[in-house]
């Protein structure tokens, strides 16, 4: 291999290191954009996410993405949690 191909290779593994760390930070970013006390609420009430999903109307696979921070709740999912888990949706959506 030449020094000019050597340097092209290690090139596009740096571009393609930086796209992924790109990538990964954009998902964090997001993550620590949608933090929420949902499980936090949960244990304190004993409650599954099958259990908030019947009182909320959500359904459980939403529950647990907007647990995780995958998803971002719209309004009307937001005070249906709330109101579920009997708090406020500052208290839900703000930092432990």
């Amino acid at each position: 291999m030449t020094r000019l191909e050597r340097k092209m290779s290690t090139s596009r593994h740096l571009v393609s290191f930086t796209r992924r760390f790109q990538v990964l930070l954009v998902r964090w970013s997001k993550a620590m954009l949608y933090q929420n006390r949902i499980k936090e609420r949960r244990g304190q009430l004993r409650m599954t996410q099958l259990k908030l999903s019947q009182l909320s109307g959500i359904s459980r696979s939403a529950i647990a993405e907007i647990e995780e921070g995958k998803h971002a709740p719209s309004v009307y999912m937001a005070l249906d949690l709330a109101q579920a888990l009997g708090v406020t949706v500052e208290w839900l959506f703000s930092t432990p």
